[in-house]
């Protein structure tokens, strides 16, 4: 797929690095998505479309299906499938493969961007909380990132969905064991 004669040309090809087989002006949007569909989420599988350039500079268009998987001393690595697709489907955002659907369709409770639960997923699970009576204490922290608007102004809405991701990663882990919600733009809340 990437010209290359073997897997050593490959490796020299790509620096033997994700970032050296992704189009350099798709990879931050993909490292952003694979990050929320796996970091932050409790999925560990992926999928994203994305650009490569071949050995002989010819661009090609592929869907990329990963799964996080976890090795020895906490080491954390992806298994990828990659295939070919065409440029028509590649920027057709409206009509979506059939494995895009069946992974939407598994997360369609969460965020898009961050992976973490969406406001409706959130308030449903709170309602059921307070139906089954699980916890007569029930505690919530609804907080946002102050002046995002003008982070973004400043600095681009590719930095402004890094940073967003990046939040969520973080809230995600300091509150491992509660629900973690993004309601909008740059509102969180937990519970």
């Amino acid at each position: 797929m990437y010209g290359c004669t073997d897997i050593k040309d490959f490796r020299e090809f790509t620096g033997n690095s994700f970032n050296g087989m992704v189009h350099p002006d798709d990879y931050k949007k993909i490292e952003n998505d694979i990050i929320a569909q796996t970091f932050n989420s409790e999925k560990k599988h992926d999928y994203v479309r994305y650009r490569i350039i071949t050995k002989q500079g010819d661009i090609r268009y592929i869907e990329d299906f990963g799964h996080l998987l976890h090795g020895k001393n906490g080491i954390k690595f992806f298994y990828v499938y990659i295939v070919d697709i065409d440029k028509d489907e590649y920027f057709n955002r409206g009509r979506n493969s059939f494995a895009e659907a069946q992974i939407f369709s598994v997360n369609r409770n969460s965020d898009r961007l961050t992976g973490l639960m969406n406001m409706p997923s959130f308030y449903e699970e709170v309602q059921k909380m307070i139906e089954d009576k699980q916890d007569n204490k029930l505690k919530f922290i609804h907080f946002d990132i102050s002046h995002f608007k003008m982070f973004n102004e400043n600095y681009g809405f590719q930095k402004g969905d890094d940073l967003l991701c990046r939040m969520a990663y973080t809230i995600r882990n300091v509150f491992k064991d509660s629900y973690v919600a993004r309601f909008s733009n740059d509102h969180f809340s937990r519970r």
